[in-house]
């Protein structure tokens, strides 16, 4: 077994993403990611760690030197964060697949199923994400904030998540009201 099929196997709890969009996880996987901020370098780090589990979940054997892809970020992104943000007193939904699944659309990868996918156009958005070519606000990268923030574009991955969910998390998790620290 190869990690792509641990990560598949993983999305499986997914339903709507692992049934139709095989192949775009599959292209997720091929294409490396490449930190462009210092402190990106936190979530390769999360990768890491999140490759190491499935692959010791599954019993895979893996490289830990090979280059951390863009599902890998994504998945242990989405992971990490659904940890912060869902209650652990509720086992039949850790938050994992929306925030995975809201990455998809953000980075407007959703029309690309296996029924219609276009690899050219994927490796497009994809570098323009990991590039950091997209919008003030996010548009065009995995992470899109309200309008009139335009700012997230200057902010690493764990702050961008922050700024746009920070001000929705009651909306989004009511039972888990939180407080902001410099308030």
């Amino acid at each position: 077994m190869r990690l792509i099929d641990g990560y598949l196997r993983e999305l499986s709890r997914m339903h709507e993403i692992h049934d139709n969009y095989v192949m775009l996880c599959t292209k997720l996987q091929d294409i490396p990611f490449e930190c462009r901020r210092e402190l990106d370098q936190n979530r390769v780090n999360d990768a890491r760690d999140y490759r190491e589990k499935i692959a010791k979940q599954y019993s895979i054997k893996y490289n830990s030197f090979t280059p951390i892809s863009a599902l890998e970020i994504l998945l242990s992104l989405s992971d990490r964060f659904a940890g912060v943000l869902f209650s652990p007193n509720d086992p039949d939904f850790d938050g994992q697949e929306e925030i995975f699944s809201l990455f998809i659309e953000n980075l407007d990868l959703l029309s690309y199923d296996d029924n219609n996918f276009d690899e050219k156009k994927v490796v497009m958005k994809v570098r323009r994400w990991i590039n950091l070519d997209y919008n003030l606000d996010g548009t065009n990268g995995n992470i899109v904030c309200q309008p009139g923030n335009r700012k997230i574009k200057y902010m690493d991955i764990w702050m961008q998540l922050n700024a746009c969910i920070y001000p929705n998390f009651e909306r989004i998790n009511p039972e888990f009201p939180v407080t902001h620290p410099y308030t």
